[in-house]
């Protein structure tokens, strides 16, 4: 009977001494305008919630959240939320990647502009006050339909892939969903989720949550979540384009949330979609939108991108069982 919350899109992770857990969903500053050489509203990311009991059949229409609005998850009982080690190794550490590049810290006391820079990204936040936080998926390309290129042959499936980050020596895998997950209950409590975006959502929202007692899961099978479970699907997601592109400027915007100013990201800040984009018109002119929105220069702060498609892991395609494989183990040894 878990409770299990996850965390998709452009999210910050942070962890208050209180030992509880505040995800930050980040957007382009509202109000922002159209940037010349990039579409108007770009990058701006859209807030959802969803919450899945199957208790009322609106749940499952996701709701969107509102700038500026302040979400508090409550699961019952004692504890605190703790990191899986998995987590640790596969989602990138702002303080960590900021050292690397050298990136100024921010002084938002004595500069407003600094100040601004730091607070005009956050678009809502979450906080969770137990469970364990862990690393569900990480990045991931279909080589068949979106070939990268750099001429090798890579007819991949969808596939994990690793990311290089722009102006650091830092390469691997990287989580792009992660849920924190409770075993020993299938109750939460939701407070402070009035501010969703329009009224008609808003009372939909309130027959969905009954805002007396704990939500939990009506303990029998479902299309939805896993049968006696509870879950919440939290999204952060900019607008879909003609196509994926095999890099992800909006990065930026962690390190200036959590008070890193731009430094400059030398030639690899030119040059690093050269191998994937492979020529293709259409890449070309998706970078020269997100370029003009987020990277109009070699200044900026470290963001993940797919080198090219040796980065995509090799699969094993479908094969005979030959009777080699299928006698018992025979492990050399040595003295």
């Amino acid at each position: 009977m878990p409770v299990r919350i996850f965390f998709r899109g452009l999210i910050l992770f942070r962890f208050p001494s209180d030992g509880t857990l505040v995800a930050e969903l980040l957007s382009e500053p509202a109000g922002r305008g159209r940037v010349p050489g990039a579409m108007a509203g770009q990058n701006d990311h859209e807030s959802e919630i969803q919450v899945i009991t199957e208790q009322k059949v609106n749940q499952r229409r996701p709701l969107r959240i509102k700038q500026g609005a302040s979400i508090s998850i409550n699961i019952p009982g004692r504890g605190r939320v703790r990191r899986a080690t998995n987590f640790r190794e596969y989602v990138p550490n702002i303080r960590t990647l900021a050292k690397m590049a050298g990136l100024p810290r921010l002084n938002p006391r004595k500069n407003p502009q600094d100040a601004q820079e730091i607070s005009q990204h956050l678009r809502a936040s979450v906080t969770v006050n137990r469970g364990t936080l862990r690393v569900k998926d990480v990045v991931m390309w279909d080589g068949s339909g979106y070939p990268l290129g750099n001429g090798t042959a890579r007819d991949l499936p969808m596939t994990p892939a690793q990311v290089k980050f722009c102006g650091v020596r830092h390469y691997g895998h990287a989580a792009t969903e992660c849920v924190l997950e409770v075993q020993d209950t299938d109750k939460v409590n939701i407070s402070q989720i009035a501010n969703v975006d329009q009224p008609r959502q808003k009372s939909r929202l309130h027959k969905s949550l009954p805002q007396r007692g704990p939500l939990k899961s009506i303990q029998q099978r479902n299309q939805l979540a896993e049968e006696g479970a509870t879950e919440i699907v939290i999204d952060n997601y900019e607008y879909q384009r003609v196509r994926p592109v095999p890099w992800g400027l909006d990065f930026q915007w962690l390190f200036a949330r959590a008070g890193y100013g731009p430094t400059d990201l030398g030639n690899e800040a030119n040059t690093f979609a050269d191998a994937a984009i492979g020529g293709d018109a259409v890449y070309a002119e998706l970078l020269a939108q997100d370029r003009a929105s987020l990277l109009p220069a070699t200044i900026g702060r470290p963001f993940p991108y797919i080198v090219d498609s040796r980065a995509l892991t090799t699969l094993i395609a479908l094969g005979p069982l030959t009777g080699t494989q299928s006698r018992p183990l025979c492990i050399h040894g040595t003295t």
